[in-house]
């Protein structure tokens, strides 16, 4: 059981308390204290702003909200708000852009079995010469040439052991509730083997590592919106690390949960906790509830790497976790 505030395990149990409103575990440092009950920080911050602020009616919510995009969310309130609500946009940078090539050229691969590894590398050639230096930033060109190559022979070792794909590049939009925006996801791939699914992603970057093989929301809202569109039972869901050669994979152990096995220690993933969660996220979506939480923790290195920072739209949580956003829709 993770803190729904911090996100980290709660080890001992004489340290859990939950949340007067959404009944979510905390460890009982983490929650907030007033008139004897207990909040987390998302249900205190919204408590606190329906007392002052009504949602804001010019706030035009999106029908549909990418997976990716409920992350930032969780991450950042208001850098949701200013990146989907407002449409201010990431700028651009060489991992985003070298990995959405990278998948164009995995996907190629995985409808063709003819188009083999020398004109997969051929065509990433191509395609690395013509970045401009400006995308590149302070990254080594050389360092990110030689992740892009690492990660296509790795790619041609993985899908040697696959057949031909059941789906690839698959975009799914599904309600997690009833007046709620649908939730989008796209699945690199998916293999059916003796009637149940096997789902399989791509990655060109970082490995997951520790607790957040608990908390994100890709696997368990992948599993979700495949499994629904398809009415078949997913088996598993594997994430390939391609750089560095490693996979972490999701296997199920029944209906509605999934572990994620490494080094004898267990990752667990809850397909209805995550809906719960996702509903939670997208009822304060809709109420316009931008705020960072008061409490909030672990940001600096979130608010250090934001381009809003940058961009001096946004002066970081500490400042902007106090202000009300009654004036959204009008700066």
């Amino acid at each position: 059981m993770n803190c729904v505030s911090c996100f980290l395990p709660i080890a001992d149990l004489r340290k859990e308390t939950h949340c007067s409103v959404c009944n979510n575990a905390l460890h009982k440092d983490c929650a907030i204290k007033e008139d004897g009950k207990h909040y987390c920080d998302t249900c205190y911050t919204v408590k606190e702003e329906d007392k002052t602020t009504q949602t804001n009616v010019d706030i035009d919510v999106p029908d549909v909200i990418r997976r990716s995009y409920l992350e930032t969310y969780r991450a950042c309130p208001l850098k949701f708000y200013h990146e989907v609500i407002k449409g201010v946009p990431s700028p651009p940078n060489i991992y985003t852009q070298m990995g959405i090539d990278l998948h164009e050229l995995f996907d190629k691969a995985s409808q063709n079995n003819k188009f083999i590894i020398s004109d997969m590398r051929q065509q990433f050639e191509s395609i690395f010469h013509s970045y401009t230096d400006s995308l590149f930033g302070d990254v080594e060109k050389i360092k990110m040439y030689n992740r892009g190559i690492n990660s296509i022979d790795t790619f041609y070792k993985v899908i040697l052991e696959m057949g031909k794909p059941f789906k690839t590049e698959e975009t799914i939009q599904f309600s997690v509730g009833d007046e709620l925006p649908l939730v989008q996801t796209t699945s690199d791939r998916i293999d059916e083997i003796n009637g149940e699914l096997e789902m399989s992603d791509w990655k060109t970057g970082q490995v997951m590592v520790g607790q957040k093989l608990s908390t994100d929301l890709q696997a368990p809202l992948y599993i979700l919106g495949v499994r629904d569109k398809f009415q078949m039972p997913v088996r598993k869901f594997t994430f390939y690390y391609l750089e560095d050669n490693k996979s972490r994979v999701f296997e199920r152990l029944d209906d509605e949960r999934y572990v994620c096995t490494v080094n004898k220690r267990q990752y667990f993933v809850n397909i209805t906790e995550t809906k719960k969660e996702v509903q939670r996220i997208l009822t304060q979506i809709k109420k316009g509830q931008f705020n960072i939480p008061q409490r909030a923790k672990n940001m600096y290195y979130t608010c250090k790497m934001c381009h809003l920072q940058q961009l001096e739209i946004c002066k970081g949580a500490d400042i902007e976790s106090w202000r009300q956003y009654n004036n959204f829709g009008r700066t």
